[in-house]
């Protein structure tokens, strides 16, 4: 492991890269007075890195972004540190070049997100990296999140001050639906300027076409949890994709929620009815709460099952018989029914 610690003055040459060597090499740098940190986020074509941790560097404001291949890389900026994303793409063995990928990426402490003075925005979003996790949290001073990573699984937006949009790449659509088809595990909490179920509105960012808003997976999710500034809305696409504005039932093959979903939300007007019947309709299969009600989900082709909402069971069948049994036995108890 390589470790750099301790409030030492350093300058590093802007035009050299870091060599990454070990099997496989971790990096580490903290409270160091370096006034560039490009030498540990930047590495050669088909490198791997297993842990990258940029922290609490206090003279930079700018950082590029440019791991060809690492397990982990976390970046937690002072809180006024510009994150630059560069080109990063590997030389596979037929001579293409292909994406990246970054196992985890967790940045906290930047106020923006940019490409850097190498990258063309103009290309495909996912043609230059793919991530598997993505933690976006106590960013202050961010206020627009490029979703343009291709391959997340887990995504975690929390406690961002100023963030007010997400971008997701507009056109092309593989683009698009390369980003939303493979999210598993949402989690968006503790953002007060961002609205989810605003309409969704189309412009650039950073010069690359984008839509600000919300992009739907187009398979089975196994959590979404929110909290915060959220609208019916938001829900709109997903009944519609189940046919839930009508009234046939949802689509076994259209995506749902299978282990978790919890909905905190802090608009006055929301109504959790909507969301309540998607959950009876097995769209939201596992754990459930909106606003901090639970409701149990009616087994498919039970015509007695109960459900559960705030606490009161329905369910005509299961009532009757239940009070009907407690008489026989209260009568057995009592001898009455001996011959």
């Amino acid at each position: 492991m390589c470790r750099l610690h301790g409030r030492h003055h350093l300058q590093l040459d802007p035009g050299k890269r870091f060599d990454v060597t070990g099997d496989p090499a971790r990096v580490r740098v903290w409270d160091v007075g370096l006034g560039s940190v490009d030498s540990f986020l930047i590495a050669p074509s088909n490198a791997y890195t297993r842990d990258i941790s940029v922290s609490r560097i206090p003279n930079v404001v700018y950082a590029e972004l440019a791991t060809s291949n690492g397990g982990t890389v976390t970046i937690e900026g002072n809180g006024h540190l510009t994150l630059g994303l560069g080109n990063f793409r590997n030389i596979s063995e037929n001579g293409l070049l292909m994406p990246a990928h970054i196992e985890t990426l967790n940045v906290s402490g930047l106020s923006d997100i940019r490409w850097s003075s190498n990258s063309n925005s103009q290309s495909r979003p996912g043609e230059y990296y793919t991530l598997g996790t993505l933690s976006v949290r106590d960013n202050r001073l961010l206020a627009s999140l490029p979703m343009f990573w291709e391959g997340i699984d887990s995504l975690d937006i929390s406690r961002n001050d100023a963030l007010a949009e997400l971008a997701f790449p507009r056109a092309p659509a593989a683009a698009r639906d390369a980003v939303a088809s493979s999210l598993r595990n949402v989690a968006i909490r503790e953002n007060p300027k961002l609205e989810l179920g605003t309409t969704a509105e189309d412009g650039k960012w950073n010069g690359t076409v984008a839509t600000a808003g919300w992009i739907w997976p187009t398979a089975d999710m196994e959590t979404l949890v929110l909290s915060g500034v959220v609208h019916d809305t938001f829900f709109r696409p997903l009944e519609k994709i189940h046919g839930l504005t009508t009234s046939s039932s949802p689509n076994p093959a259209k995506p749902r929620v299978l282990d978790t979903f919890a909905l905190t939300t802090t608009v006055a007007a929301f109504h959790c009815g909507t969301i309540d019947q998607m959950r009876m309709h097995g769209v939201f299969v596992g754990d459930y709460t909106c606003n901090g009600n639970s409701m149990d989900m009616v087994p498919p082709h039970h015509e007695n099952s109960a459900v559960r909402v705030r606490g009161e069971v329905f369910g005509e069948g299961r009532k009757m018989a239940l009070v009907v049994s407690m008489f026989w036995f209260v009568l057995g108890s009592l001898g009455w029914l001996d011959v």
